[in-house]
């Protein structure tokens, strides 16, 4: 919903946080894996870890509208997971958390070009 009240032509950064979520089955689990990355490529976004699954294949870029998603932050409890994330996918424009609070300053210090 908040994505669709950006005005077209426009560019947005985003805080992804599923802190805390866990997903009770692997259908569930899955297709949580793969919605972000699906969503954030239709505002021409492609999540860093995408390429870890099989599902990456499928991902077309586009702007929707004209709108770019220019930087993301993304947040979760399994410190592993972030850990690996972090060292193989970190870039200036895209970053991974455990603390949504750290995700949140880092995501609101990217400057947006208007």
């Amino acid at each position: 919903m908040a994505l669709s009240e950006i005005p077209h032509q426009n560019t947005f950064k985003i805080l992804v946080n599923l802190h805390g979520f866990t997903a009770e089955n692997f259908d569930a689990h899955k297709r949580f894996r793969t919605i972000i990355p699906a969503v954030l490529a239709d505002y021409g976004w492609k999540v860093g870890y995408v390429n870890l699954f099989e599902e990456s294949a499928a991902i077309t870029l586009t702007n929707h509208n004209g709108i770019q998603c220019v930087a993301a932050a993304h947040v979760h409890h399994d410190k592993s997971k972030i850990d690996k994330y972090s060292e193989l996918f970190n870039s200036e424009n895209e970053q991974f958390y455990t603390s949504p609070a750290r995700a949140k300053t880092w995501i609101e210090s990217i400057k947006m070009n208007q």
